[in-house]
């Protein structure tokens, strides 16, 4: 395989030794598996004791992701997680962008953006979050994220948020994975245009993920990258996410 220096540049900047998450929270059918303090009242409708087992067993507890802080609109204006989460609905979606400046990050949000329509259809509010400003408003201008992005400015590095969410360090020992160059090789075919916008501004050793949040529960489905690039197919994401909502319903 052939590749330019920027590219082979992009790929020694950005891999992971993490170990990645791809996990949906357990369900349970009865106050046996999910603790009778749960339904003293009788027996448990199937969309109850779902909704009782993720609770319990959430990837992110709701309460962990409320106590964030530092968090800010585009614009700089203090949010609390809360402000963050969907108001019409249950559901928001949060992709964690690596880096603004990351050609393969902004080609992943406009795959996201792309299906929209369907997570729209679910009730699902699509936020995408960063820990550094230094590209964005090349980002906000290049105008492929259609869901609203906020700010973790905390000065620690990785972010709270980051850190909370599980998101993974990277490390130049895993430039040669197999996995990094298909998702990118992916990605480069889907989004050609967006995907030469990259710089190198940012921290290319911070890993990011896609994670659905529950407004009462938490984290209840996550995918957690282990190499740049390593994120699920758009479709996949949507099926992933109707699997959880209907479970939980």
């Amino acid at each position: 395989m052939t590749c330019s220096p920027a590219v082979l540049a992009l790929a020694l900047l950005s891999m992971t030794v993490a170990t990645d998450t791809n996990t949906q929270a357990p369900v349970c059918e009865s106050r046996e598996t999910c603790g009778a303090d749960i339904a003293a009242d009788g027996p448990m409708s199937p969309a109850a004791a779902a909704a009782a087992a993720a609770s319990r067993n959430a990837l992110k507890p709701i309460a962990t992701l409320r106590a964030l802080e530092n968090l800010h609109t585009p614009a700089r204006v203090p949010v609390t997680f809360d402000d963050i989460l969907n108001k019409q609905s249950p559901w928001t979606l949060i992709y964690l962008v690596r880096r603004l400046g990351c050609g393969l990050c902004r080609a992943y949000v406009a795959e996201l953006s792309r299906v929209k329509p369907e997570f729209d259809g679910m009730g699902v509010k699509m936020v995408a979050m960063s820990q550094d400003r230094l590209s964005q408003q090349e980002f906000e201008e290049l105008g492929v994220w259609k869901g609203e992005l906020y700010f973790d400015d905390s000065s620690e590095r990785p972010s709270p948020t980051f850190v909370t969410l599980g998101a993974m360090r990277g490390s130049v020992l895993q430039a040669f994975r197999p996995s990094f160059w298909k998702n990118m090789g992916t990605l480069r075919k889907k989004q050609k245009e967006v995907f030469s916008t990259n710089n190198f501004k940012g921290d290319g050793f911070q890993m990011g993920g896609t994670f659905l949040i529950h407004r009462d529960i938490g984290v209840v489905w996550q995918h957690v990258q282990k190499v740049i690039a390593d994120d699920p197919d758009v479709e996949v994401v949507v099926e992933k996410v109707r699997e959880t909502i209907s479970n939980l319903s």
